[in-house]
C-alpha cells in the first residue's frame, strides 16, 4: 500500500500544476569601487547586500553581471526645531534652535554582461533617506551640566547616541542610510534580471 502511494503521489502533483523544478544557480555579480564612496562603507554595503541575497553571489571580478552604481545626490536637510528655554527661569525664548536632520542619498544603477555590452535594462535611479537627532548648542551650559560632585560633565557621554553633535550624527547615521539603499539596489537587480526573465 505505502509503495504504491509513494508511486501515484509524484503523479498527483503533477497534474494538479506541481511541478518540481531543479534549483537555480546564483547570478554572479561583479561591482567595481561606486565613484564617491571616498571611505568604500557604501561599496561594502551593497557587496554584503548581495552576499545575502540568495539568487546572487558576489565575485570579485569576471562575474555573469558587472554591476555599475553612480552617486548622483547626497544632502542633509533639516527638518526638526524646538524652541529655546531661558536657563533662569524656562520659559520659552522666540529664536528656534535645529534639532532633527534628514539625510538623502539618490544612486544612478545600471548593469551590462561586460564593459563593451549595451546595458541589460534602462539605468534606475533609486533613493533612500534616514532622519537623526542631533544636539545643536551655542553655549557651554546647552551641552553640559553640574554633577553630584560639583564638576561640569557633558550631556553627550548620558545621551546613548540621541544627543550626537551635527556632524557626529550625520556620520552615524551614514550606516542605516547605506544599508537601506543596499537593500533597494539588491531587490531592483533580482526584479530586473531574475523574476522579469521567468515572467517572460
Amino acid at each position: 500500500m505505502l509503495r504504491a502511494f509513494l508511486f501515484i503521489f509524484p503523479m498527483l502533483l503533477t497534474s494538479c500544476g506541481y511541478h518540481f523544478t531543479q534549483k537555480q544557480e546564483p547570478l554572479t555579480i561583479s561591482l567595481p569601487f561606486i565613484s564617491g564612496d571616498d571611505k568604500g562603507f557604501l561599496t561594502a554595503q551593497v557587496i554584503r547586500a548581495v552576499y545575502e541575497n540568495p539568487f546572487l553571489c558576489y565575485r570579485n571580478e569576471g562575474g555573469d553581471i558587472n554591476l555599475s552604481l553612480e552617486i548622483k545626490h547626497k544632502t542633509v536637510e533639516q527638518i526638526g526645531y524646538q524652541r529655546d528655554r531661558n536657563k533662569v527661569d524656562n520659559t520659552i525664548k522666540k529664536n528656534l534652535r535645529p534639532v532633527e536632520g534628514r539625510q538623502i542619498l539618490e544612486i544612478k544603477m545600471s548593469a551590462c554582461k561586460d564593459s563593451s555590452s549595451a546595458p541589460l535594462f534602462e539605468p534606475v535611479c533609486l533613493k533612500a533617506e534616514v532622519d537623526f537627532d542631533f544636539v545643536d548648542g551655542d553655549a557651554l551650559s546647552d551641552l553640559s551640566f553640574i554633577n553630584r560632585d560639583g564638576r561640569r560633565d557633558t550631556v553627550l557621554r548620558f545621551s546613548l547616541g540621541q544627543l550626537e553633535p551635527k556632524d557626529n550624527a550625520i556620520e552615524a547615521s551614514h550606516k542605516a542610510l547605506y544599508k537601506r539603499i543596499a537593500q533597494k539596489i539588491v531587490d531592483q537587480l533580482v526584479d530586473q534580471l531574475i523574476f522579469s526573465k521567468r515572467e517572460t
